[in-house]
């Protein structure tokens, strides 16, 4: 295949998007105070045993003089030049030396200069050759040639930017070409493509892009010895300086994936190998794009424990929550590249196909786990289980965070079958899509694609999981492996700290990589992030172990429910500059929730027990009352009663008595009447008798006759007598008791009326006691019944906190400790508002301190609160200030939750404290959460003012050099001015007393000569006294010539010395005015580059951490006159307390005083647990603070769930003279 350049429109859009995204890169570090920021190292990485030349690039490098690695085998020094005796450090770079003991993995890599130790890159170690791509390789002619077995490193260096590569291979040869680059944090999305030239043509033979992550594997088996070319670039044709790469071209080992794709801790499994140049392996009929893989079987020892992710390969941010161990193939034809295998809770099995039906569902053990693969297009795996009513099992896939490209999707069926034990149609009980928990959005993005559900099984019976891909429809691939893991509840977490800029608030995109950069008198806040396991919600506590000398962090706790929290590093102002590896660790309390909940219900079933008592003592009272009421008006009727019942009896005993009378009247008068017609029929017979006697008087004819008939008449007329007496006597007698008869009836009548009457009164007064009687024993029952109520609910108070109490001991022994090392995360490639950072896990919290001190620093002895509902909490915060810094500072809470009411203030220019306000609301959310200040103030920064200082000294010190330079130069000049002179003095006459001496000699000569020429004596003679006086004056004029000679060698020698000491004297004046020259340039450059800038600094203050309680009581304070209260005067405000929560016990009354506020106050007052109300006196003092004072309360004291328990009523308090 022939290649086909990209697009020139294409490219230009790459690198247009390229540059909008530097630029947004750039915006969020701008306006903060600098903090070394490392971007890029090159190379990335180096062979065991070696030394490697690194060069480093960044933001805020100044003065980088330090590297450091993870491991302690990999050691740095700053490369240094030497000129003249000096070294001077070459900025940027440093000599590496690997340790042949190093193994074979990622390690990181930071530096540290002037603002800190750096946040980290990936340094990458193995056991190949390494070698460096060339300059020129941007062509098919310009490849740089690499061996098999080779590691090249490589930038591509701008957009549109194409590197060119080859290597030499033999036919047959499986040649693997893995390119490192986003796993070794670069930003570079490679292609990598392999061809050869076949005779005018270039074929493409190989093309690789994404298949590990977002980085290339081409995999290609020669067709021919010779030569073959791999090119590479980014798929958006972007480049850079952080667009580096590690291309290895091998014939070694490759892993692609292992089933299973997790292991049980601490024992050793069998597990499969899919990959490529697998000694020993054996084709697998698996193919990925195209190249079959092999298969080969190996036992693997899995750990114990998987909680150290450090070593080994890349962790991105959305599988830091896993617990892993990295495994490599070891042969004789190399060591393959590292892969994570998990850990699992039961035993694990692999899928096998077919299983993409209900019918062909595989038969699976719970709990245990299975890894699977969407191997096609189309591809479901169906998995069949059983379980009983209730049992509850986690289901979990993971596909996206062990590195696969599978976006999984979890349906769960429940299986139906007939009374004849046919299957039905199945009950959906979920479809389960992405988990959408994203702890740290735009930071650290857990965001992912793996589902994840709780089961509870309604019923005894069958299970079907399905399985597939959210697109299977459109895609498959061997390389979307899954792990579905069908697990116990076991409840727990992992916690991954992540750095970042200190410019932004709780809810802020953007992300900038950093490191814990402490300034002297500083805070830094990182963000702890809870991964929670299998529903795990309770309260995680952080701590900080081997803190060094002047570092300080307090710790921070991730409320239950909660996902993060702030951690907050301090550096005193006399801390020493360091940079110190920090353990971080994390503890909680893990708890039975079925203990739980019965604490839980306890804690209801007390409350609602306590909430009873007031309802049956208020009962008692309401019945007290009507009881007493009901009981008096019983007593008012029964007395009335009584009293009409007296009357009533005593005229139904005079009615009885008129009744008798009325009868033996009337039995009387009977008689009476009865005797007085006898009587008066015996006189009427008297009569008759008398006058028949009379009669027969009359007609007696004799004497007898007459005299019996007298005695007759006398007897008759006695006996009329007798019987007219007896006649009148009975007649009267019966008037008389008709009479009495009479008057017996009519005293009956009254007799009768005034016993109905009385009887009807009393009558009715009973009815009306006997209602007043029904009533007062009803209220009286009422009253038993509230009493009984009472004693029952005041029995029910001791049972239910013995319960309570039992249940809190059975959850607390039920519970366990659970204490994990916290994972450190990285921003890799800051992110905005637009595009979510790039983050991984790195290998360890560094935190630096730097030479520079903060300009200020917020600080507040408010750390933890344990606080109830109702209550008010004041943060004193004050402001160190620094180096002349006197600006506003805001203060902003950060982190609170809905609810709360946060006061933000400023700290005002002139002003180094300030007290802000935290109210907790009766609806304030229980649990705990950690706030810190967010500070903000606009600051005149100096940069490098140290760098300012050492040239200023220098330049004082080359000043100091100026003047003895200059007066020795003087002196010198002046010395060699007389040498010069004298030399050249010296040398003339030297000259002269040679010319002398010649003349001399010469003269002597010639009288030598005239000597031999003479003939007579006296010629001879004469000729004699002239080579004698010739002799002598030329002695004379040798040794003049000599002595001449001789001053001028010496002069001429001092004339040397004298030059020399003047060039030296020249040279060291030249010299001393270049170096300050020199150093007033320095001084220039190192003053306009500490030019005080304007910047915007963010620090945050220690956390906050509030603990909030349910609240025992609530309270309203009537304040009288609108709280007016004047000098030496009081006021008595009445509080009512209204009890709550269960809470029945005595409460203090109290009046704290805010700062600011002076010589007010109140005795305390206590209200009795049988009480709702006191009156608490409020007394302002002769130097009482006058006017509105802030943030006054009435404070409730109590105790109240084993702890002492505040509630707080705001009140208006206004003072005036």
């Amino acid at each position: 295949m022939s290649f086909a350049p990209l697009n020139d429109l294409q490219r230009l859009g790459s690198v247009l998007v390229l540059a909008l995204a530097t630029l947004l890169a750039t915006d969020t570090a701008q306006a903060q105070l600098p903090q070394t920021r490392l971007q890029s190292v090159f190379p990335p990485g180096g062979q065991i045993g070696s030394t490697v030349e690194l060069t480093v690039a960044g933001a805020d490098i100044d003065e980088v003089n330090a590297m450091s690695f993870s491991h302690p085998g990999i050691t740095a020094v700053q490369k240094t030049t030497e000129a003249n005796g000096k070294k001077t450090p070459v900025a940027n770079t440093f000599v590496v030396k690997i340790d042949g003991k190093v193994p074979a993995g990622f390690y990181d890599v930071r530096i540290s200069g002037l603002f800190g130790t750096s946040n980290p890159r990936t340094f990458a170690v193995s056991s190949r050759k390494h070698l460096r791509e060339s300059e020129a390789n941007n062509a098919f002619t310009e490849a740089d040639e690499m061996e098999l077995g080779s590691t090249l490193a490589g930038q591509i260096g701008a957009a549109a930017d194409v590197d060119y590569l080859k290597f030499t291979g033999k036919q047959g040869q499986r040649v693997i070409i893995d390119c490192q680059a986003v796993r070794i944090d670069t930003q570079l999305n490679a292609v990598v493509e392999v061809y050869r030239h076949t005779g005018n043509r270039v074929q493409r033979l190989a093309f690789g892009r994404r298949q590990i992550g977002h980085d290339p594997l081409a995999d290609v088996t020669l067709p021919a010895d010779g030569e073959y070319i791999v090119r590479i670039f980014d798929e958006r044709y972007s480049g850079g300086g952080t667009y580096g790469y590690l291309l290895t071209a091998h014939t070694g080992p490759h892993i692609d994936y292992v089933q299973p794709a997790a292991g049980e801790p601490g024992k050793t499994g069998t597990f499969t190998l899919f990959g490529r140049n697998l000694t020993g392996g054996q084709p697998s009929g698996v193919r990925i794009d195209g190249r079959e893989l092999q298969r080969l079987v190996v036992k693997i020892a899995v750990p114990k424990t998987g909680l150290d992710r450090t070593i080994g390969g890349r962790v991105e941010a959305v599988s830091a929550g896993l617990d892993a161990f990295e495994y490599s193939l070891k042969t004789d034809s190399g060591v393959s590249n590292p892969v994570p295998i998990y850990f699992t809770s039961g035993a694990t099995a692999v899928e096998a196909e077919p299983n993409n039906t209900a019918e062909k569902a595989q038969k699976i053990q719970v709990p245990g786990e299975v890894t699977g693969q969407f191997q096609s297009r189309g591809d479901e795996d169906v998995f069949e289980f059983a379980a009983k009513a209730g049992d509850a099992y986690w289901l979990e896939v993971f596909s996206q965070r062990i590195g696969a490209p599978a976006d999984p999707y979890l349906i769960v069926d429940q299986v139906q079958v007939d009374k004849e034990g046919k299957e039905t149609a199945p009950k959906r009980l979920t479809a389960q899509d992405d988990n959408g928990a994203n702890l740290f959005g735009n930071h650290f993005d857990t965001l992912t694609d793996d589902p994840v559900y709780k089961f509870t099984a309604p019923a005894e019976g069958k299970y079907r999981i399905t399985v597939r891909d959210r697109n299977f429809e459109a895609r498959g691939s061997a390389r979307m492996v899954y792990r579905l893991a069908i697990r116990k509840e076991t409840r727990d977490f992992r916690v991954v700290v992540v750095p970042t800029s200190q410019n932004t608030g709780a809810n802020s995109n953007t992300a900038v990589s950093f490191g814990v950069g402490l300034r002297k008198g500083d805070h830094f806040v990182v963000r702890a992030l809870a991964f929670r396991r299998d529903g795990f919600n309770g309260e995680i506590e952080i701590t900080a172990e081997g803190l060094p000398k002047g570092v300080i962090c307090k710790g921070t706790t991730i409320g239950a429910g909660q996902t993060s929290a702030p951690l907050v590093f301090s550096a005193s102002e006399d801390a020493p500059e360091l940079t110190a590896v920090v353990k971080l660790v994390a503890k909680a309390r893990v708890e039975d929730l079925a203990k739980v909940k019965i604490v839980t219900d306890a804690g209801n079933a007390l409350t609602a027990a306590v909430a009873a008592v007031p309802k049956a003592a208020a009962a008692i009272v309401a019945a007290t009352g009507p009881a007493k009421k009901a009981l008096d008006a019983r007593t008012v009727a029964e007395k009335k009663y009584n009293a009409e019942n007296t009357v009533s009896t005593a005229a139904a005993k005079l009615k009885a008595t008129a009744d008798k009378k009325v009868v033996d009247t009337k039995k009387a008068a009977a008689a009476a009447g009865t005797a007085a017609a006898a009587a008066k029929k015996k006189s009427t017979a008297a009569a008759k008798a008398l006058a028949d006697a009379q009669a027969a008087a009359k007609k007696a004819a004799d004497d007898a006759a007459k005299k019996k008939a007298a005695a007759a008449v006398k007897a008759a007329t006695t006996a009329k007598a007798a019987a007219d007496k007896a006649a009148a006597d009975t007649a009267k007698t019966a008037t008389t008791t008709k009479k009495a008869a009479d008057d017996a009836a009519k005293a009956k009548t009254a007799a009768d009326k005034k016993a109905t009457d009385t009887a009807n009164l009393t009558k009715a007064s009973k009815s009306v006691l006997d209602k007043a009687d029904a009533a007062s024993k009803a209220a009286q029952a009422k009253l038993v019944a509230a009493q009984k109520a009472k004693t029952d609910a005041d029995k029910k108070v001791v049972q239910t906190t013995a319960a309570l109490a039992a249940a809190k001991t059975a959850r607390d022994a039920a519970a366990r400790q659970v204490t994990h090392i916290a994972r450190t995360g990285t921003i890799v490639i800051d992110g905005n508002q637009n595009q979510t950072a790039v983050s991984r896990l790195s290998q360890s919290l560094v935190v630096s301190v730097m030479k520079e001190k903060a300009p200020f620093q917020a600080q507040t002895n408010i750390f933890r609160v344990d606080a109830n509902r109702n209550r008010q909490i004041l943060v004193p915060v004050k402001l160190a200030k620094r180096d002349g810094f006197d600006n506003k500072v805001t203060l902003t809470f950060v982190g609170q939750p809905k609810n709360i009411q946060v006061q933000n203030k400023p700290i005002n220019k002139g002003k180094n404290s300030e007290v802000l306000r935290i109210f907790l609301p009766a609806n304030a959310p229980l649990g705990t959460y950690a706030l810190y200040l967010r500070s903000q103030g606009e600051v005149a920064y100096r940069r490098n003012v140290f760098r300012v200082e050492r040239v200023k000294a220098e330049q004082t010190k080359v000043t100091a050099t100026l003047k003895p330079a200059a007066d020795a130069l003087k002196a010198a000049t002046a010395v060699k001015v007389k040498a010069d002179k004298l030399a050249a003095d010296t040398a003339k006459a030297a000259e002269a007393a040679k010319k002398a001496a010649a003349a001399a000699a010469k003269k002597l000569t010639d009288a030598q000569a005239a000597a031999k020429k003479a003939a007579d004596d006296a010629a001879k003679k004469k000729a004699a006294a002239a080579v004698k006086a010739a002799t002598e004056a030329k002695a004379k004029a040798d040794k003049l010539a000599a002595d001449t000679k001789k001053a001028a060698d010496t002069a001429a020698a001092a004339k040397v010395k004298s030059d020399a000491t003047a060039k030296q004297a020249t040279d060291k004046d030249k010299a001393a005015k270049a170096a300050k020259a020199a150093a007033d340039k320095a001084v220039t450059a190192a003053n306009n580059a500490a030019k005080a800038k304007k910047v915007n600094s963010f620090p945050a203050s220690t956390p906050i951490v509030i603990s909030i309680r349910n609240n025992p009581a609530t309270l309203k304070a009537d304040v009288p006159g609108k709280g007016a209260l004047k000098r030496g005067a009081k006021i008595d405000v009445k509080v009512t307390v209204t009890r709550a929560n269960g809470f029945t016990g005595p409460v203090t009354l109290s009046l704290p005083l805010p700062p600011g506020v002076a010589d007010v106050s109140a005795k305390a007052v206590t209200i009795p647990a049988d009480k709702t109300a006191g009156v608490l006196a409020i007394s302002a003092g002769p130097k009482a603070t006058e006017g509105a004072l802030a943030n006054m309360v009435v404070r409730a004291t109590m105790q109240y769930d084993g702890r002492e328990a505040l509630v707080d009523q705001p009140v208006t308090i206004k003072v005036a003279k």
